[in-house]
């Protein structure tokens, strides 16, 4: 599994070479499982195609609404105040899009 995890990866770019020696020589060493591998792998790839890092991505439908006016506060957006949390979670939203652009 882990030969065909590193075979996954777009050959050529430096930081496939880097990405295979740091976590190759983890896993050789016992340090890094097949799953911790291919977490790796895919957090490495999705950030060299510029997607954004999968642990970076907030959950705000888990959220509640104190803690969404607090992350909107945070972030110097205005108008929070009286949205509901799925207005709140569509500011925020829009804020994540016009972070990426």
């Amino acid at each position: 599994m882990v030969n065909t995890a590193i075979a996954s990866l777009k050959a050529g770019a430096i930081i496939d070479t880097l990405a295979l020696n740091y976590v190759g020589n983890y896993c050789t060493k016992g340090w890094i499982t097949d799953d911790g591998l291919l977490t790796a792998i895919n957090r490495i790839t999705a950030i060299a195609a510029g997607e954004p890092d999968p642990a970076d991505i907030i959950d705000y439908n888990s959220m509640t609404v104190a803690e969404l006016k607090e992350l909107a506060k945070e972030r110097g957006l205005s108008g929070y105040s009286t949205l509901s949390k799925a207005e709140l979670i569509a500011l925020l939203e829009a804020d994540d899009s016009n972070a990426t652009v």
